[in-house]
């Protein structure tokens, strides 16, 4: 015998933060007729669903033997199994949203509920109004574990991608002590900050000694190389470089030439600001590629500076000099003699003081 069931949900008064929740229930029992079921001790079981038929069970539910009179029956729901904070793995909160309350009444009076006992048709449905100071303030606030105790993370449930902007945040509400070490990554930031930062760390145009062969990534090696104006990767060294300080490109509207530095040492242009430094006594020497002088781009020649060396030299023979008086010494009278001589070549290739090779790289 089928039998329906019209109920009535209070919720209970008092403090919506105490535990355990518990949920008045009133209910009129009928039979398929609409004539209430016979007074009477009756076992009657309460579970609620997630849907009006079949769905998951969000509240395993209690058994309670109650009083029919006329057709009512009331209790408490909440007093033997708790409910649940959430449901569906934590990512809904009880009573938030619509669920079904399904009840069981003991039709073949074996005072246990069994299979045999079918449950009454249909669902009932709890309307989040029902609880709604509780599920949507009280639960959200303090009824539910929204901090993983072990980790002391918010669960991944908590908060969607995308959830919280920029404009959601105050100036200053975030500060350093806020985010905990490596929890934002390079891959978290925008390519724009991240290209922003770079520059600010290291601006375009840097050059630096470098051990490897292979240039970093934002790096070029520095052997004279021709790169083109419009490439995404040397726009911004085009604007420090791309005058033709280091030589002109073949084709100088599309390309220029990034800086050969094989075999060089670099050494500070003299007087920077415009003024005469006058740190580098050879300044005329420079040559660049466009105008004589010491700016960046400017290269020297290697060159040893001017110098004299001293020694005595006595011959016992050679040409003797027309018109040069004769030495007396001795009573002795010895014609004087002029001798022409270098020194002995001794050295390298070059001039250079002690070193070691790296390659040089450029910033782009």
């Amino acid at each position: 015998m089928k039998r329906h069931a019209k109920l009535l949900l209070l919720l209970l008064a008092g403090d919506v933060a105490a535990t355990p929740q518990l949920l008045p229930f009133q209910g009129h029992l009928t039979d398929a007729g609409g004539n209430a079921i016979a007074d009477g001790a009756k076992v009657v079981q309460f579970k609620i669903y997630d849907a009006p038929v079949s769905g998951t069970a969000v509240w395993a539910g209690e058994v309670h033997k109650l009083s029919v009179n006329g057709g009512l029956v009331n209790t408490i729901l909440g007093t033997k199994t708790a409910f649940s904070e959430t449901y569906s793995g934590g990512a809904k909160v009880m009573f938030s949203e619509p669920l079904y309350l399904e009840i069981t009444v003991d039709a073949d009076g074996s005072e246990t509920i069994t299979a045999a006992d079918p449950p009454l048709l249909p669902r009932q449905v709890l309307l989040p109004s029902n609880f709604s100071h509780v599920a949507m303030s009280a639960e959200t606030v303090e009824g539910v574990d929204l901090v993983d105790d072990a980790t002391g993370t918010l669960w991944p449930t908590v908060l969607k991608e995308n959830s919280i902007l920029a404009v959601h945040l105050a100036d200053g509400s975030v500060g350093a002590g806020e985010i905990s070490d490596d929890s934002i990554t390079e891959d978290d930031l925008s390519p724009a900050l991240r290209q922003r930062l770079s520059l600010g760390l290291i601006p375009p145009g840097t050059i630096a000694p470098y051990s490897g062969d292979v240039a970093p990534p934002g790096w070029a090696l520095c052997y004279g190389q021709e790169v083109s104006r419009i490439s995404p990767d040397y726009v911004a060294l085009e604007g420090i470089i791309g005058d033709g300080r280091f030589g002109l490109a073949a084709d100088p509207a599309s390309d220029f030439k990034l800086p050969d530095l094989r075999g060089y040492f670099l050494r500070g242009v003299d007087g920077p600001d415009g003024s005469a430094g006058d740190r580098d006594p050879d300044i005329r020497n420079f040559q660049g590629p466009t105008a004589l002088g010491t700016f960046v781009g400017s290269v020297q020649s290697d060159e040893l500076q001017s110098h004299s060396h001293g020694y005595s030299d006595h011959r016992t023979g050679g040409n003797p000099s027309a018109g040069n008086p004769s030495e007396i010494g001795g009573g002795v009278t010895y014609p004087r003699y002029y001798a022409s001589s270098t020194t002995r070549a001794a050295g390298g290739s070059e001039t250079r003081p002690i070193n070691i090779a790296v390659n040089y790289i450029i910033k782009l």
